[in-house]
């Protein structure tokens, strides 16, 4: 019998709702497509969202969505008040196995539910922050740290993370990487198109956009687009201010996901300012269109040198720079660079990873530990 799954992602509305415009993340595109895999594989799949004033409950492509608690609220009373309004909601769907990722106090509340429920529930990280102690200056960080002991299983990106993670916490974990459909491949762009490098993510100070700025002013004659989902309203004042002063840079905010693959089509490179990541979405939406990583940062696993998926800045503008010039300069070497990054994607980000989740959720509900303390 298939177990009945439960996720839970606060912001993934939007994501089956595109008229909906809210700010979301690579965790909430995971998950938003784990869910709708799930479910067309016949799973019943649950996932509790924010509540953006939509019906209660509602199936959207085989997925049932309830509708959860307000996005963005902060009161004590209101903390008390969401945490029994989402039981009530966990406890209706009486799911066999919960999950959710990323940390915060939602994981703490998901793992007390399931504590006191005896349900199962299995917690994914969605970044390195989750796990390499910079949490120890937020208030719940007590409560996330036993919420991480309760799990079933924890599920981090990359190998990297699992030594992290033990050090820092003393879980064992294993790695599932994050799940996408991949697309036939695409089509070679004709002789004599221009070069665009493409900069996706949230306008928050640890992906540094405004580096991608100052590549743009470094290479004038190539076209430069940043699609950016604003976080950080300060510094995307600031980002738009600057941005004014360059002509080759276009900026388009908060584009609604369904919107993004036709921005990787057309896109030569993507370029990566972030100065920490898990395993970063862009990277795999950009991949399994055939679309180099140029990353001045990070390098999961090193995954982007060892298998010529792009270029690696080490964290050093000025090499970054030069490196690109090179690249630019070798339309040949992004080319191989492309094919390479699509066979990348289509072998670790597809289908083998419905398995392994398959296999981990057969597992768990069998209570067969696959992680521990130790």
């Amino acid at each position: 019998m298939r177990p009945i799954i439960c996720f839970t992602s606060f912001a993934a509305y939007p994501l089956f709702h595109p008229e909906y415009v809210a700010p979301h993340g690579g965790a909430e595109v995971e998950l938003f497509f784990l869910a709708k895999k799930f479910a067309e594989k016949k799973n019943t799949v649950h996932m509790v969202v924010g509540d953006l004033g939509q019906p209660k409950i509602e199936t959207v492509e085989n997925v049932r969505l309830w509708r959860g608690i307000p996005i963005q609220q902060s009161t004590v009373l209101f903390g008390i008040m969401r945490t029994l309004s989402l039981f009530r909601t966990w406890k209706d769907i009486n799911a066999d196995i919960y999950l959710v990722k990323g940390a915060g106090w939602i994981t703490f509340q998901l793992a007390l539910f399931c504590t006191l429920y005896k349900k199962k529930y299995i917690m994914k990280t969605s970044h390195k922050k989750n796990i390499d102690l910079s949490l120890k200056k937020k208030p719940y960080h007590a409560f996330y740290r036993w919420a991480l002991t309760r799990a079933d299983a924890v599920i981090v990106q990359n190998k990297e993370d699992i030594g992290i993670i033990q050090q820092n916490y003393h879980i064992a974990a294993k790695v599932i990487k994050n799940y996408h459909p991949i697309p036939p491949p695409r089509k070679p762009a004709s002789p004599g198109t221009p070069l665009m490098l493409v900069w996706v993510g949230r306008i928050t100070s640890i992906k540094r956009p405004h580096l991608f700025l100052d590549l743009a002013k470094k290479f004038p004659e190539h076209v430069f687009r940043m699609i950016g989902f604003i976080s950080d309203t300060a510094l995307w004042q600031k980002i738009k201010k600057e941005s004014e002063r360059i002509p080759n840079l276009t900026i388009i905010t908060n584009e609604p996901h369904h919107k993004m693959d036709q921005h990787y089509q057309q896109a030569s490179l993507l370029v990566s300012t972030s100065s920490l990541e898990g395993f970063p979405n862009t990277f795999i939406e950009a991949m399994k269109w055939g679309v180099p990583i140029a990353s001045l940062s990070v390098n999961p696993d090193q995954c982007i040198t060892k298998h010529a998926l792009g270029i690696v800045g080490n964290d050093d503008l000025e090499y970054f720079a030069n490196q690109l010039k090179t690249l630019i300069e070798n339309p040949k070497m992004i080319h191989q660079y492309g094919k390479n990054a699509y066979h990348y994607a289509s072998k670790e980000f597809g289908e083998n990873i419905i398995h392994q989740w398959n296999d981990l959720f057969g597992a768990t509900t069998k209570n067969y530990p696959t992680v521990h303390t130790i």
